[in-house]
């Protein structure tokens, strides 16, 4: 779909934007190992189609949101207390932070904790130190210290994954510019032509970290207007149903990588092409993998304040975002 901030990155000449330079690409990396038995799972799932300081919509982000919710218990052997949904104004930055601490003070070493965010992505071209962003429902864009102090930076939600105990972490993105979300990095203090840092720097020995991304740093994600989804998470959804046998992350990657590119491509004669980036140790996550025992769900409390604190400082989430239209 359009969006207004890429239209501005072009606009203003980006070398990135000019040139097809993307500091962000990454190594593919063999396959790490997680635990074989899965405790418990969490799920933060987070839609936002209408924003209150601004007037872009995406059609179908609450419905894909919503939707996943109910796939992961259907299909991902989920417990529905487990999920903690959030769409539109319940998705304000703070009640994200919010609901990711209680996760972190429930989520137990031997758990397995996703987070999927679909909302619009905040390109960085626009962000002088070359932050990229996932907008929440209350994010102001008039300017980038506004966008800096409202938004979720990209390199935090990557981050986030170093401060659950779970072994397993899982954050899918679905918007435009996701592929900007790797731990440690903010896109124009990279050199040219180098990575500039080790992916794997603060998550090694921290289990298993999976960040899929619905496209690559300086791509938009797109919607599919005649199936009412966004592209990445239509064919996530699909793999995530394609049956009731163990499926590798990595194999539900695959399936969802090469029907998104070749599915925008055809429809819109653009390039969409996902991302999957692993840190830390394990073998591949299986998403459906059956609990090994009950625990306590989520409830309406309060989290505590050293959660807050934190929360303050970094965090990692498994998101979905799509561009402005």
């Amino acid at each position: 779909m359009p969006s207004t901030h890429f239209g501005k990155a072009e606009e203003y000449g980006s070398k990135a934007k000019v040139e097809g330079f993307d500091p962000f690409a990454i190594t593919p990396r063999a396959p790490a190992a997680a635990p074989s038995r899965i405790r418990d799972k969490w799920a933060l799932i987070i839609g936002v189609s209408s924003f209150a300081k601004s007037d872009d919509f995406l059609e179908f982000s609450v419905a894909d949101a919503k939707e996943l919710a109910d796939t992961l218990v259907q299909a991902g052997n989920f417990k529905k207390s487990n999920i903690r949904l959030l769409v539109d104004r319940e998705a304000t930055t703070s009640n994200i932070r919010e609901a990711f601490g209680e996760i972190r003070e429930k989520a137990q070493q031997d758990d397995l904790v996703l987070v999927y965010i679909s909302s619009h992505g905040h390109p960085r071209d626009l962000d002088p130190t070359g932050l990229s962003y996932v907008l929440t429902y209350d994010t102001d864009t008039r300017d980038s210290a506004k966008v800096f102090a409202t938004a979720l930076q990209m390199v935090e939600l990557a981050e986030l994954g170093r401060w659950v105990r779970a072994q397993g972490y899982v954050l899918l993105l679905d918007t435009c510019f996701s592929g900007a979300a790797r731990p440690g990095v903010a896109g124009k203090i990279v050199p040219a032509g180098t990575d500039g840092f080790d992916p794997l720097q603060g998550l090694q020995g921290s289990g298993n970290r999976v960040v899929i991304s619905a496209s690559q740093a300086t791509e938009r994600s797109y919607e599919d207007p005649e199936n009412r989804h966004g592209y990445f998470t239509r064919f996530l959804l699909e793999a995530l149903r394609q049956s009731g046998q163990p499926q590798p992350l990595s194999s539900i990657f695959e399936y969802v990588r090469t029907r998104v590119s070749a599915a925008v491509e055809r429809q819109d004669g653009r390039q969409q092409r996902p991302v999957m980036q692993q840190f830390g140790q394990g073998k591949d996550i299986v998403l459906n993998t059956p609990v090994t025992t009950a625990a306590i769900g989520l409830g309406g409390g309060r989290w505590p304040s050293a959660a807050a604190q934190w929360l303050g400082v970094s965090g990692a989430i498994l998101t979905g975002l799509h561009g402005p239209q």
